[in-house]
This record gives structure tokens, C-alpha cells and sequence, in this order.
């Protein structure tokens, strides 16, 4: 679940200040850079050679992101009919989820609240395009790594092949996807895709990246939601490249994915074994959530809701219902994405 750049300004002033965690606080390169890898640490440190500018006025126009879905579909199609793909269903899958992902990040860019985790929004732009814009694009291409990472490893198990945020970013670079795209602009869209799936956001990335990817990584988790919702409660056996191979049964689940939904946060994926660890992560996810839209989204889908009924139907597990209806209520802020100390 993971994604989030900036024309040259003076100083080292301005590089602590972009550079500074989201309290305005500080970090040190190091702990910026850990975990990255060779790729995210090369987009990273770009984050201080860049600087935002107004955006156009024009900048909310619709043809710059339907020129990009078209290009979208023409990369995709490749793997829809490459003969070396043994099933085209996770390929189509991939898609939908893309486009709807595409839909959710709309609606929370569309739908500020008082309610949200996040503080003011950055206004402006950066290589002549909105952040708005920036945002949609980043959904858009946030899981454009997923095609190639099937075609070489029949799975999206990112432990068991590469890291799809990764392989993104690659994907982006060598085709002409961003073709047309000032550079801080694509570099900006690719950090994004770099972060989107990590569990925790590094500490200290600048506010508009944190901005952008947040808004990613919200509309990411409310459409894998969907997608498990609809695969665990559909009558046919469960695809194990969906659920990345994790093992059925009935009734068993691991505790301390358990223990963290009932805290009111969210496990790690490496605790899972079962199906129903998966519907526990999943859950736990809503308290991540960065927007008030999105909670909505969950609660006026029921996700949560059939999630719930389709865990065991026991005193133990009915004790996460309370706790999940009231992270949803129309009343309750979006908790936010906690960052590792």
C-alpha cells in the first residue's frame, strides 16, 4: 500500500525550510533517504533543487489529464495482449483500479474539510502545472510499475518480485509517458509514485510532496479497500495473486493484526497469513486516512461494513464494529498517517 520536487532557488535557508518535516521541524539527510534505494534517493535529493511557482491559470483544464489517460491506456493495452502474460485478468484489474484511484483523488482534491489531517493546502504549482493537477497525474501513473512487475513475475507480491513504486518510476522514465512535461514536473509526479507505497512516509518531505502523495495514498487505500471487499464476498475462490498468496480459512487470523485494529491503528503486511489478516490490515487502514472525503467514501460504500461481516462471526471479532463506526461518523477528523520517530 505507498508514493509521493521543486526551479532552482539560493541558500541553504530555503533548503532547511523545504526540506523541514511537516511540523516544521528538521531532519537529517540520512534519515530522509533511508530505505529509498538508489532511485527514490535520487528523486529525493531533488526535492531541494526545486521551487514552486504560481500555477497557470488555465491549469484546472481537463485536456492535459485526458491526453494522459489516453497515453495511459496505450501503454496498458501492450500487456493486454502480450502472449507472454499466462492471465489478463490482473492485467484488466490493474487498470480499473488505476482509473477509479484516479476518481478518488478527485473527489478529495475536490472536497477540503475542517475535518481532514492535513493542515493548509499548498497553493500554486510546480513546472507550470497545479498541484491539483500534479495529484491527478501521480494517481494516474501511481501503479504503472503493477503491469511490468506481472508480466516478468506473475504476482504483485512486491517481496516476492520488485517494488512496483519502483519499477513505476522506471516505467516513467523509459517510455514517454511524461513526454511534454516540464522537469520539475515530472520529477515531481515520480516522487510521488516513488512514495506511494511505503508504509510510513519519510520524515521531512517537503509539504506539497507530503501534500500530493497523501492524497495518492488515501485514494489508493479506499480502492484496494473496494477491490478486496468485492473479492472477498464474490462466490468464486479468491485469486492468491490479489490477495498475494496468503493462506484460507474460515476462522484463523493472526493476533497482533487483531490487536492493532482494536488500538485503533493499523498492522504490517508481514504479519499476514490468513485472508482475514488481510480484511484486519485493511481495516486498520481507515485510521491511517489523511482526508475526510475519504472517509466518507468508505462509509458510504460499506466497505468497512461488509469487511466487518466478512470476518468470523464471533464476540471477539463483533467488538471492532463500535470501534469502526465511530472512525467513520460524519463528525469524527481523519487521524492521519502517523510518522515513525
Amino acid at each position: 500500500m505507498l508514493s509521493p520536487a521543486l526551479s532552482v532557488q539560493t541558500g541553504r535557508a530555503f533548503a532547511r525550510r523545504r526540506l523541514g518535516d511537516d511540523r516544521g521541524g528538521r531532519c537529517a539527510p540520512q534519515e530522509r533517504e533511508r530505505g529509498l534505494g538508489q532511485i527514490g534517493r535520487q528523486l529525493f535529493g531533488r526535492i531541494v533543487s526545486f521551487n514552486t511557482h504560481p500555477a497557470p491559470q488555465n491549469a484546472a483544464s481537463g485536456g492535459l489529464l485526458a491526453e494522459h489517460k489516453s497515453r495511459f491506456r496505450a501503454y496498458t493495452e501492450r500487456y493486454l495482449a502480450d502472449p507472454d502474460v499466462q492471465d489478463h485478468r490482473p492485467i484488466a484489474l490493474k487498470i480499473e483500479h488505476t482509473l477509479q484511484v484516479l476518481g478518488n483523488a478527485s473527489r478529495i482534491l475536490d472536497a477540503p474539510s475542517p475535518l481532514d489531517a492535513w493542515g493548509d493546502i499548498p497553493q500554486g504549482g510546480v513546472g507550470g502545472l497545479g498541484y491539483p493537477q500534479l495529484a491527478r497525474l501521480a494517481a494516474l501513473y501511481h501503479d504503472v510499475g503493477r503491469f511490468e512487475q506481472y508480466r516478468r513475475y506473475n504476482t504483485f507480491h512486491d517481496k516476492k518480485s520488485e517494488n512496483h513504486a519502483r519499477l513505476g518510476v522506471r516505467a516513467l522514465r523509459q517510455s514517454d509517458l511524461l513526454d511534454g512535461l516540464e522537469d520539475e514536473a515530472r520529477r515531481f509526479v515520480q516522487t510521488a509514485v516513488m512514495l506511494h507505497n511505503r508504509r510510513f512516509l519519510p520524515r521531512g518531505i517537503a509539504a506539497d510532496v507530503g501534500y500530493v502523495t497523501r492524497v495518492v495514498r488515501d485514494a489508493d487505500k479506499v480502492d484496494i479497500m473496494r477491490v478486496m471487499v468485492d473479492h472477498f464476498t464474490a462466490p468464486d475462490p479468491a485469486d492468491p495473486v490479489v490477495t498475494l498468496h496468503v493462506k484460507e480459512h474460515p476462522t484463523n487470523y493472526t493476533p497482533e493484526l487483531y490487536e492493532a485494529v482494536l488500538a485503533g491503528s493499523s498492522g504490517d503486511y508481514t504479519d499476514m497469513r490468513w485472508t482475514n489478516d488481510f480484511k484486519l490490515l485493511i481495516l486498520g487502514w481507515i485510521f491511517q486516512l489523511n482526508f475526510r472525503a475519504s472517509l466518507d467514501m468508505v462509509r458510504e460504500r460499506s466497505l468497512a461494513r461488509r469487511l466487518l461481516e466478512n470476518l468470523p462471526d464471533t464476540p471477539k471479532m463483533r467488538r471492532l464494529d463500535g470501534i469502526i463506526d465511530t472512525a467513520l461518523a460524519p463528525e469524527t477528523p481523519a487521524a492521519g498517517e502517523s510518522v515513525p520517530e
